[in-house]
């Protein structure tokens, strides 16, 4: 009887061992996750950006800000779909400006694409170009996003961009071939990157963490109402 209850008594010191040997090595693994996880850097809203274009009424405090990139497919349907909702909305009835911050990130056609968006916002023509940039770029013609952006200039001349879109042909095609914006486009990117942005669309709404990637306009439009 005693060396029956020795033997139990072991079972159960083994037993009680072996729980106490698990539940270190949980937490020992737990705790080195916590230590090892990279945390999430908060992403803050830049001050200012080496490419920018503000549609509405300037003098408005109220902004959100959008950085697109052209060769992006999720911009251009969030271009169809959300923003010009929120123009229509909320920046021609003066509630709020938007802020698009272009960058070119995507694909190593994108600069060229950015570059013929900034020579059209001189002349105030920016967000019509927008319109025909993801257009052209994401039309069903059995090629991919990426040919389209390379045949551009092939397949839609300076002219006739400029007669579409209604812009002086001489000053496109004299800014597009000066690269007048091909500093400002790496610098926009770098600043972006240092910013913790790094995909397209990113959306910033007042302080609230910025939302990336694609949203439905009834999304945004709630996140507005809440914080503008």
């Amino acid at each position: 009887m005693a060396t029956d209850s020795r033997t139990t008594n072991h079972q159960e010191k083994m037993i009680i061992f072996g729980f106490f040997i698990i539940i270190v090595a949980v937490i020992s693994v737990l705790t080195y996750r916590g230590y090892s996880q990279p945390k999430t850097e908060a992403t803050a809203l830049p001050e200012k950006a080496a490419l920018s274009v503000t549609l509405g009424d300037t003098s408005l405090d109220k902004k959100i800000v959008v950085y697109t990139d052209p060769m992006c497919d999720k911009c251009g349907a969030y271009h169809t779909d959300t923003l010009k909702n929120i123009y229509k909305d909320y920046v021609l009835t003066k509630k709020l400006k938007l802020e698009i911050r272009p960058l070119s990130i995507v694909s190593e056609r994108s600069a060229a694409l950015t570059e013929l968006l900034m020579c059209s916002n001189e002349q105030g023509k920016y967000w019509q170009m927008s319109d025909y940039v993801y257009a052209a770029v994401g039309r069903k013609n059995g090629r991919s996003a990426d040919v389209n952006a390379v045949n551009f200039y092939t397949d839609f001349p300076a002219e006739k961009i400029a007669a579409a879109v209604q812009l002086d042909k001489d000053k496109l095609a004299s800014c597009i071939t000066a690269s007048s914006y091909a500093t400002k486009i790496t610098q926009a990117d770098t600043q972006a990157y240092a910013a913790n942005i790094y995909s397209t669309p990113t959306t910033f709404i007042g302080d609230e963490d910025p939302v990336r990637g694609y949203a439905i306009y009834p999304y945004i439009k709630n996140i507005i109402d809440m914080k503008l």
